[in-house]
């Protein structure tokens, strides 16, 4: 029987200018990862950064999305609005207490 890989996916924004945020804790572990498994990431067909290896003795693929978190023209954003989904894409503000 084949083992099962493990995907993660380091959720973040790319580019210099969020390097180091701590909304982009994702790509961070990500990148620790990859160190601690001895690759590299590479683009892929999918838009997004792809490292494979082993991590504890597992086969692993590490991602990490190339488009910004929270862009109307990321493919998230687009399919919510696609599906109908007004609220998914809308900022929201607390309510007040």
């Amino acid at each position: 029987m084949a083992e099962e890989r493990w995907l993660i996916a380091g959720l973040g924004n790319p580019g210099p200018r969020y390097a180091g945020n701590r909304h982009n804790a994702g790509y961070l572990v990500a990148d620790l990862l990859a160190a601690r498994m001895g690759v590299r990431f590479k683009r892929d067909s999918s838009g997004a950064a792809v490292a494979v290896g082993w991590l504890a003795g597992l086969p692993v693929t590490l991602g990490k999305p190339l488009s910004y978190m929270n862009s109307p023209r990321s493919g998230a954003s687009t399919r919510s609005r696609r599906s109908g989904c007004s609220s998914c894409t809308t900022s929201s503000t607390s309510p007040s207490a």
